[in-house]
């Protein structure tokens, strides 16, 4: 059905419609407020870890109507992918813009950047990096870190 061009509807239908179809600029400030009000909400539905990883890093704003997530690893980034369609909606509800969009990355490790030690024997070595005797404790009564 063809819509009547804006000259044919009243002054009220005419201010209605601007409005909707205009989106408001918005600030970090703004961007980062409704962002952790989106992750309490999450944490009141028990979903803990994607709280804890939305309250880990910041939106950014890039653009207007774009803002971008760096998370650490692949791993937060799936997480947060699988919570982008519900998120945006919230935020571009909230913020009043309807072209908002979200871009996320994984940061890039920096030359020197150590690696969080995950595994049993990585935990070990990293220990024995700051505390050398270790390694000598460990020959000493022959144990072993990898289980």
């Amino acid at each position: 059905m063809e819509q009547p061009p804006d000259d044919d509807l009243p002054e009220e239908q005419k201010e209605d419609t601007k409005a909707s179809v205009e989106s408001q600029d918005i600030t970090g400030e703004q961007l980062t407020a409704c962002w952790n009000t989106y992750a309490e909400i999450l944490l009141k539905k028990g979903r803990d870890n994607l709280y804890s990883l939305m309250t880990m890093v910041s939106p950014e704003l890039s653009a207007p109507d774009v803002f971008e997530v760096s998370v650490v690893n692949d791993v937060q980034k799936d997480k947060l992918s699988d919570e982008k369609l519900s998120l945006l909606e919230y935020i571009k509800k909230e913020l009043k813009v309807p072209s908002l969009q979200m871009k996320i990355s994984v940061q890039k490790k920096q030359a020197g950047q150590k690696n969080f030690p995950y595994t049993d024997k990585e935990k070990f070595n990293r220990m024995a990096e700051k505390n050398p005797i270790l390694n000598k404790l460990k020959q000493q009564f022959d144990l072993e870190i990898e289980f």
